[in-house]
């Protein structure tokens, strides 16, 4: 039998790093028991979400393996590549995700309230709520962020993006990571949480268009979800009790401005500005093409 089309040696091994990543990433649940046993006030079940991780991560180790055999050059287009400027990329991509944060807070303070407290909010008792040590819960946030942003940013999106361009990938890879959401508690509540996880995807995509790899959206992926449960707000319908701690954010207001039990993510917060950023970006994309473009002109009439 002959090997894939644009098949390299180095792929085998890189396929080999990839399957070894998802049978790690199917005991990330009796890591995170482990983690509540040593680390006192935390909980290592995470509910419904259990079933649909494992499901992520068996469509992982197929779709990446092929991936990765089939690509002439797996990490570029995957999004993996370990340069130098990744962990500043990652940082950039921290920062965008507070500020997008920032910008929910700021739309839900104008119309509704904001203010602390240092009793559980109801919201922790409306959705899907476990308790978390600080440590376990970044472990959490950044191992469901970046496996989320492998799947859908570095495997589904390139490879769509091959045969249909750009934007129908977008599109397409933005109505599947949607629908991935589906199961989430208080999805279903208002068509919000759907626009708002579609356009968080779009946002993400740009990311990734940006720097050609996965470190700005893994950081602006990260940094979203966290701040979220750092502020005691439920991030896509699910609750992350965080303690030890002595303070929460309330939001007050209507579902649709708040997004109830959904979290933020599914009120008009997000919607605002998860559109005031993807403006931002495509703006700055189009400068960069036209820039581009214009130096290509003056070097070939040169």
């Amino acid at each position: 039998m002959r090997p894939p089309e644009g098949y390299q040696p180095g792929c085998f091994i890189a396929s080999i790093i990839v399957i070894a990543f998802s049978v790690l990433a199917l005991i990330v649940m009796g890591l995170g028991d482990l983690i509540s046993m040593i680390i006192p006030g935390s909980s290592g079940s995470f509910g419904p979400v259990n079933g649909t991780t494992r499901l992520l991560v068996l469509y992982f180790v197929a779709f990446g393996a092929w991936s990765m055999m089939r690509f002439r050059n797996p990490y570029s287009e995957i999004g993996l590549l370990f340069k130098r400027p990744a962990f500043y990329e990652f940082t950039a991509g921290f920062v965008l995700g507070e500020v997008a944060v920032g910008l929910v807070f700021i739309v839900i303070g104008i119309w509704g309230e904001i203010f602390f407290t240092d009793f559980l909010p109801e919201t922790a008792n409306m959705s899907n709520s476990a308790s978390f040590s600080w440590l376990s819960a970044v472990y959490m946030i950044l191992v469901y962020a970046t496996a989320e942003e492998v799947l859908f940013r570095g495997f589904l999106y390139p490879w769509m993006r091959r045969s249909t361009g750009m934007t129908i990938a977008a599109i397409v890879t933005s109505l599947i990571f949607t629908m991935y959401h589906i199961s989430n508690p208080a999805f279903l509540q208002s068509p919000l949480p759907l626009v708002n996880i579609f356009l968080a995807s779009i946002f993400l995509t740009l990311l990734r268009d940006v720097t050609g790899d996965l470190w700005l959206a893994s950081g602006a992926h990260f940094s979203w979800n966290f701040m979220m449960v750092a502020s005691g707000i439920p991030v896509s319908g699910i609750f992350m009790n965080i303690q030890p701690r002595d303070w929460y954010i309330v939001t007050g207001g209507p579902d649709w401005l708040t997004g109830g039990a959904f979290g933020p993510e599914g009120g008009i917060g997000a919607t605002v500005a998860m559109v005031i950023m993807i403006i931002v970006l495509v703006f700055f994309i189009n400068m960069r093409n036209s820039k581009s473009v214009k130096i290509a002109d003056q070097s070939q009439s040169g």
